[in-house]
């Protein structure tokens, strides 16, 4: 049987969690960028308790957090002091 060849434009976290998840059900996955860089343009500075959650689901969270950093706390502050909001 020949495997289903599907088309992926946009390689953001939705295009890559769909071709792992396409790949690991046996398709031929073809995951496209308009970028020939495939550069970072901001996204993903911070991801929350849900994108993780998800990253574990794929098979992923091991090497991402391999590559980056994890933190407890956040803490959001205006251009200057005090701080105000600590989650």
């Amino acid at each position: 049987m020949t495997p289903e060849r599907i088309l992926i434009i946009g390689y953001g976290f939705s295009g890559m969690a769909a071709a792992i998840e396409l790949r690991k059900n046996g398709a031929e996955v073809y995951l496209v960028e308009i970028d020939p860089e495939w550069r970072n343009y901001g996204a993903g500075i911070s991801l929350a308790g849900p994108t993780l959650r998800a990253f574990r689901q794929l098979g992923v969270l091991d090497a991402f957090l391999a590559h980056g950093n994890a933190h407890e706390t956040v803490s959001l502050r205006p251009q200057s002091p005090p701080r105000y909001q600590q989650t």
